[in-house]
């Protein structure tokens, strides 16, 4: 009766998940709008919650800034008196909106987090690890695909359909940017429910774009924050090693990053030494095992 109760409460939830009807908060991405609610997102990260507070004093030395300016646009005595008041007007008017524009386009700018009112902008993650992330917030989980109906064209909830959420990307990445964005706004369980997502999709799909993914991987996490995700791509790399080395990409990939590689050369030792090998952490049972975890079957 529990957990019927706490399906009930997550499916009703689902239901606000981008929709604007009593949506106090407008998250942006690139020319894509979400709406969310506060209160929501507050539970999983208190970001938005301080983006959102300490707007407040950048909001009001903007207009102080502004009306300084407006105050420096003087016009002489002698300037009105060889010129029509009307070409005067105009002058000022034009001078006003430069100034105006000047200030839009500096907020508009700026980097991931800047707020004006109840929007916030964010320029540094993709328009996919944001829905994937309201989407976590809303309802638990979020979709491979993207086809939850609050992100979809035929959504009926008065969305903007001139904004449309871009394919997801075919090779895994789309969980790789989740998990960057969860480590941004510090969500941990977030950043685990995307690297168990990797691993699944890695066990069908472990050809496709799987160089481009490892590069990506690589370039963008911490090898002290997230060993875990990275040993995924590691583990799927071992696993169908005999593939991959039929591919150049693969060859030339072992070469440009070194540390995929000696995680890889790492992981070859373990496994010629079979399960008398040095023993690891289970990243998803939190159990130490050798060549495969005795409890979830995860091969080292």
């Amino acid at each position: 009766m529990a957990e019927k109760t706490r399906f009930d409460i997550f499916s009703k939830l689902g239901g606000a998940l981008n929709n604007p009807t009593h949506s106090d908060l407008t998250v942006i991405v690139e020319d894509t709008t979400f709406y969310a609610h506060k209160v929501i997102l507050d539970l999983y990260t208190p970001y938005f919650t301080e983006v959102i507070k300490g707007n407040a004093e950048e909001v009001e030395q903007n207009v102080e800034e502004l009306e300084q300016k407006v105050e420096e646009v003087e016009i002489s005595v002698e300037e009105v008196e060889q010129e029509s008041v009307e070409e005067v007007e105009k002058a000022i008017v034009e001078e006003v909106e430069e100034i105006v524009e000047e200030v839009e386009e500096e907020m508009m700018g700026r980097s991931v987090g800047r707020t004006n009112g109840d929007v916030v902008m964010i320029s540094e993650h993709s328009i996919g690890a944001v829905r994937g992330f309201l989407e976590y917030c809303y309802t638990g989980g979020y979709r491979d695909d993207g086809a939850h109906p609050a992100f979809h064209p035929t959504s009926d909830i008065g969305l903007d359909k001139a904004a449309r959420i871009p394919a997801t990307p075919p090779n895994g990445t789309l969980h790789l940017r989740v998990h960057s964005l969860a480590d941004m706004l510090d969500v941990p369980e977030l950043k685990e429910l995307a690297t168990m997502k990797l691993q699944e999709h890695l066990e069908t799909r472990w050809a496709e774009g799987f160089v481009d993914l490892v590069k990506e991987v690589y370039n963008t996490t911490s090898s002290f924050r997230d060993k875990d995700f990275r040993e995924v791509v590691v583990r799927s790399a071992f696993m169908h090693l005999d593939e991959h080395l039929k591919v150049e990409e693969f060859d030339n990939l072992m070469g440009d990053v070194g540390e995929f590689s000696a995680a890889l050369v790492r992981l070859l030792k373990v496994g010629q030494q079979g399960s008398a090998g040095p023993t690891h952490l289970c990243i998803f049972c939190k159990v130490a095992c050798g060549w495969q975890c005795r409890k979830c079957g995860t091969c080292y």
